[in-house]
């Protein structure tokens, strides 16, 4: 009767690509779908147009508890011609992260939101001189 016999190298290839994979599932990210999945802007009160000097209120619903990351861009120009740029890391809570954005300037802005290496989702927003009416406040 004839033995059949696997050559060692073999054997030590399949034994090493399974600890391959064992160790690269290991350095994935936990939460590969992270994701945001809407962001809204609260709407400025009155004219329909955000004011500098007013607050206003990001909300990204999210698909887990991981870091957001907001982004502002303003109109300001830099010396190179980029535009002025900030982001800021929030931590959700049930899966909704919230950023309070207080417009300083006028201009046309870009809010943006994203988790992890998600897409961004964006919102534009024009900013006017501030108008108080009281109970909101508006740009004009």
């Amino acid at each position: 009767m004839a033995r059949i016999t696997r050559p060692v190298s073999m054997i030590r290839a399949a034994v090493v690509a399974l600890i391959t994979a064992g160790a690269l599932v290991g350095v994935m990210p936990a939460h590969a779908d992270a994701a945001v999945r809407t962001l809204t802007v609260a709407q400025p009160g009155g004219t329909g147009k955000y004011g500098a000097g007013c607050t206003y209120t990001l909300t990204a619903r999210v698909t887990n508890d991981d870091p957001v990351t907001f982004s502002v861009r303003q109109p300001t120009r830099l010396a190179n011609g980029k535009l002025l740029r900030f982001t800021f890391d929030v931590v959700p809570r049930r899966h909704v992260a919230i950023f309070h954005w207080s417009p300083v300037v006028e201009g046309r802005f870009v809010l943006g939101a994203r988790q992890g290496n998600s897409p961004w989702k964006l919102h534009g927003a024009d900013v006017g001189r501030r108008l108080d009416l009281g109970s909101s406040c508006s740009g004009i």
